[in-house]
Parts: structure tokens; C-alpha cells; sequence
């Protein structure tokens, strides 16, 4: 029973934070259409310092498609956060599609995105 307990949280969360990062990339793409190959990896993390999100921050314009000014989810030094990767494809002109992996860091309490690192 308590196996299944956890697997029905860990699922929640997991649907949760992709729900998330639907409505981050809704919100932030430059674009209005995307296609999602599959979602990967769904983990947590304590070890992602105040820098790396700073940096991650930083850089997030020149990793794709995402406007300037985004606003995160507050980040404390040392909290737990969530992890989804997904493999999706843009339309950014051009014969083809460009394909494009994001990991999306999730707060803790499962209420918004903290930052987006390229794969």
C-alpha cells in the first residue's frame, strides 16, 4: 500500500510539473507553436547552486527560442528542486523543424519554473 501511495505522488508530481512547463512555454517562446517529441528525465535536486540559477538566467535568451524579461519562480539556496527534460521542435524558419532539449527546473512546492538549462 505504501508503495503505491508513493508512486501515485511521484506521478502527480511529475504530471504537475509538466503542466508547468507547458504554460512556462506557452508564456515565453518567441513562438506560438511547438511540438513535443517526448518528455524525459523527471527527478529532483538539491545540488543546483544560487549562481548556476543566476547563470541559467543569463544565458536563457541565447539557448532558444524565449523572450527577454521572463519571470522565474523564486529560488533559496539549497531547496529542493524538480527536473523534467524535453525534447521538442520549433519552427524558426527554414526547410525543417529545429529540435531542441531544455531541462526545466521546478520549485519545490510544484508552483512555477525556476530556470531552463540546453542540453
Amino acid at each position: 500500500m505504501l508503495f503505491l501511495a508513493v508512486l501515485l505522488v511521484s506521478c502527480g508530481e511529475e504530471h504537475r510539473s509538466r503542466s508547468l512547463v507547458k504554460d512556462f512555454l506557452k508564456e515565453n517562446l518567441t513562438i506560438d507553436d511547438y511540438s513535443v517529441d517526448r518528455w524525459e528525465k523527471y527527478d529532483s535536486t538539491y545540488r543546483v547552486s544560487a549562481q548556476a540559477i543566476a547563470s541559467l538566467h543569463s544565458n536563457v535568451t541565447h539557448i532558444g527560442p524565449f523572450k527577454s524579461g521572463i519571470r522565474y519562480q523564486p529560488y533559496k539556496a539549497g531547496d529542493k528542486l524538480y527536473f523534467v527534460r524535453l525534447k521538442y521542435e520549433v519552427d524558426l524558419g527554414g526547410d525543417s523543424l529545429t529540435k531542441m532539449t531544455h531541462t526545466f527546473y521546478i520549485d519545490k512546492d510544484l508552483t512555477g519554473v525556476v530556470a531552463v538549462k540546453e542540453n
